[in-house]
């Protein structure tokens, strides 16, 4: 069991590790300005942040709960050895 919770930090460091230092390429959109974007411009921003979160944030996310699931199932078929 000592295993799977070494396995767990160590998946959480690479989580974090990702997170901090893949560069996120964040869409510029060109009329965005500090003040005063049109009606047109900030749908624009709208539309590319969400294909942002589709394309960048999401994945992300599925990775990281895929590798804790997959901890999870080990942790369970451990605990089924140990039992049974």
């Amino acid at each position: 069991m000592r295993r799977i919770a070494l396995l767990g930090l160590v998946w959480t460091a690479v989580v974090l590790v990702g997170l901090l230092l893949v560069p996120w390429d964040l869409p510029a959109v060109p009329c965005a300005r500090l003040v005063g974007a049109s009606a047109a411009c900030l749908a624009q921003l709208a539309e590319r942040n969400d294909r942002a979160w589709c394309t960048q944030t999401l994945p992300s996310i599925a990775v990281g709960i895929g590798g804790y699931a997959v901890l999870a199932l080990l942790a369970i078929r451990y605990n089924h050895r140990t039992r049974g």
